[in-house]
This record gives structure tokens, C-alpha cells and sequence, in this order.
């Protein structure tokens, strides 16, 4: 998932080519493209490492002690993904093509 998502951001029109059109500062002046260049692969990669520590703590430790790693990452996964009703050009509908 990593590698598919890191691949769409490099080759994408949302990701490093928005990031070449507009440059740095241009995208974090926008809050459109700051989400898809900035916020959405920041949060996305935070919470697969996240995930990869409570699998580690679960897999040696307990899971008592990896659930608020779980916990934490589900909340940064539910923050990161663009809902249909977040901000305008942000927001994705439900079924694509509809």
C-alpha cells in the first residue's frame, strides 16, 4: 500500500506534479493543494509506521500495550482520508464515476 501510494503521489497530478505547477509556496497557500501534497501523504505514512510499531509490540510484548498504537493510527488514517463531505476539491464522491 505504501509503495502503490508513494508511486500514485510521484507520478500523479495531485502530488509532486501539483507541487512542480505551483511550487512550495503556492501549495501551502492553498488549502486544496496542501492537503493532497502535504497533509494527506504525511498522515498516511505516520500511521503505516504506527501500524508497523503495534504489530511489533503485539507480536513480542502484548496487545494491551499496541492497542493505543492502533488506536492512534485508525484516527490519523480517519483524518487523512478525503471524505466526501470535507472542503470542496478535497472531497471525493462515495463511487467514482457517479
Amino acid at each position: 500500500t505504501l509503495l502503490l501510494g508513494l508511486f500514485q503521489w510521484l507520478n500523479g497530478s495531485v502530488g509532486l506534479g501539483m507541487l512542480d505547477e505551483q511550487g512550495f509556496d503556492g501549495v501551502m497557500a492553498n488549502p486544496v493543494s496542501r492537503f493532497w501534497v502535504v497533509e494527506h501523504l504525511t498522515g498516511m505514512v505516520i500511521a503505516i509506521v504506527l501500524v508497523s510499531i503495534a504489530r511489533g509490540r503485539a507480536k513480542y510484548l502484548n496487545y494491551k500495550g499496541s492497542r493505543w498504537f492502533y488506536v492512534a493510527a485508525l484516527l490519523i488514517i480517519l483524518v487523512s482520508i478525503p471524505w466526501p463531505f470535507r472542503a470542496a476539491g478535497i472531497g471525493r464522491p462515495w463511487f467514482p464515476g457517479m
